[in-house]
């Protein structure tokens, strides 16, 4: 049996934060927005003399960090700030800065950047602000590990994805079960959450058991909040069968009684065992055409199923189709307009007659100066046939 497994991204919200201002020194920062300035270590809100310094951006989760020049300067040639495009000083160099034009921006080819700052014993600048922003990388959403393996009458099965979720995180509406039938999820039971308090490994416990087979889909929604602290709604879905259950045949009838030459509907519905290898048994033998099949029966007939699949129990329904005779009104007949009123006879008896000319209040009573002269047609009708 195959088995789907997709997943989807479905929105990235941004939440904006406050930026997080620093000053130049020996440190690293880890935030997804931030404003640097040099040192202020000096008179007069300028950098200090002597100074050499490595300040780091590292961000977990980011595919680049974009700076941006607010301002800069500094003694120009002797006073130098490097940036690096990584997280030391190996790295390739991007810039080497010194002066006071404006450096325009730059951004990082990934999640981390290195800024070193010399400054000889003599002469300072007021420095720089330099304004910096994380792009985060858009997490992968979590994928079914397998299909869940569910028998029939089960009211809890289990899960397992290809990451850890945070236990806390996983609610019952992260999760919906559809299919042949609609359960709720009554809780979601975590398994074996280590000491960071993540799991790959869920158990979905149902409202009801799961008492039908047939094709049946998982739906599941995360909400994962990445290093900023934006988050991300993430969905993935699975399929699973039910082939296990005893097979349940119901045989209906669009009308279960019929005159006779008239025809009706036999639907079929079957639940239960695996479809794919049903096997039908009917007595008499199998309608023509495809479902619901028109039957037409010239005589009161029992119409019987009995299906297999060679594993479940196997199911079996039948019903009676009912054909009824039509009813015999009398004979045609001549009478004179002033001629009295009579009685309609019809076999069997019981049924209603309409036409010009009869008594509605006197029922089967025929008056012929009612109908007046011309030939009049009435009829008998009972159990929905009619002559």
């Amino acid at each position: 049996m195959k088995w789907i497994n997709i997943i989807a991204l479905l929105f990235v919200c941004t939440v904006a934060t406050a930026q997080q201002t620093y000053n130049l020194s020996n440190m690293t920062a880890y935030d997804c927005y931030g404003i640097l300035y040099d040192s202020d270590e000096g008179d007069n809100d300028t950098y200090d003399h002597n100074e050499d310094l490595i300040f780091k951006i590292c961000v977990p989760g980011a595919s680049s960090i974009t700076i941006d020049f607010d301002s800069f300067c500094t003694e120009p040639d002797e006073d130098y700030l490097i940036i690096y495009d990584g997280s030391d000083t190996t790295a390739s160099k991007m810039a080497k800065l010194s002066g006071s034009t404006s450096p325009g921006s730059y951004t990082s080819s990934g999640g981390c950047l290195t800024f070193y700052f010399h400054s000889d014993k003599s002469v300072s600048c007021f420095g720089w602000k330099i304004i910096w922003e994380a792009e985060i990388e858009p997490p992968q959403a979590p994928r079914f590990l397998y299909q869940p393996d569910v028998s029939c009458e089960s009211t809890s099965f289990g899960v397992r994805f290809d990451q850890k979720l945070n236990c806390d995180s996983v609610r019952d509406s992260s999760f919906l079960v559809t299919g042949v039938l609609l359960p709720q999820i009554a809780s979601i039971t975590p398994v074996n959450c280590d000491g960071n308090n993540e799991t790959d490994s869920f158990i979905i416990n149902l409202d009801r058991p799961l008492d039908r087979g047939g094709s049946y889909r998982v739906d599941f929604t995360y909400v994962y909040y990445d290093a900023c602290d934006s988050p991300w709604v993430l969905d993935t879905f699975v399929y699973f069968n039910i082939n296990d259950c005893p097979i349940e045949v119901d045989l209906t009838l669009d009308d279960d009684t019929i005159c006779l030459g008239a025809c009706t509907y036999l639907n079929v519905d079957i639940t239960g065992g695996d479809s794919l290898n049903y096997v039908y048994y009917w007595d008499p033998s199998a309608p023509s055409g495809s479902e619901p099949y028109l039957v037409c029966p010239t005589t009161t007939t029992k119409y019987k199923l009995r299906v297999e699949d060679g594993v479940s129990l196997p199911g079996s329904d039948s019903i009676v189709l009912t054909v009824l005779n039509p009813p015999r009104a009398m004979n045609d007949t001549t009478v004179c307009i002033y001629s009295g009123p009579f009685t309609l006879t019809a076999n069997p008896a019981g049924g209603t007659w309409q036409g010009k000319g009869v008594d509605t209040i006197n029922a089967g009573r025929y008056v012929p100066l009612q109908a007046g002269a011309g030939l009049d047609t009435v009829v008998y009708s009972i159990n929905g046939c009619m002559d």
